[in-house]
């Protein structure tokens, strides 16, 4: 989950990433609340382009901790 968090963070479009603030936010609480936290605002901004097979299973399981 560090390496995941990470690359989202380091981010190479030569501006901040639009969820910077909010993962950053929710790393202070723990890893799975960055990971859900950047997963759900690519599915709310329609930014996931290609989920993976476990993205929702993924999801589910970062809800219950």
């Amino acid at each position: 989950m560090a390496v995941f968090v990470a690359d989202k963070l380091a981010w190479d479009q030569g501006y901040e990433a639009p969820f910077y603030s909010a993962v950053s936010e929710a790393l202070k609480q723990s890893l799975e609340a960055a990971s859900l936290v950047y997963m759900e605002y690519m599915v709310e901004n329609k930014m996931l382009l290609s989920p993976h097979k476990w993205w929702k299973e993924a999801v589910v399981w970062l809800k219950t901790k």
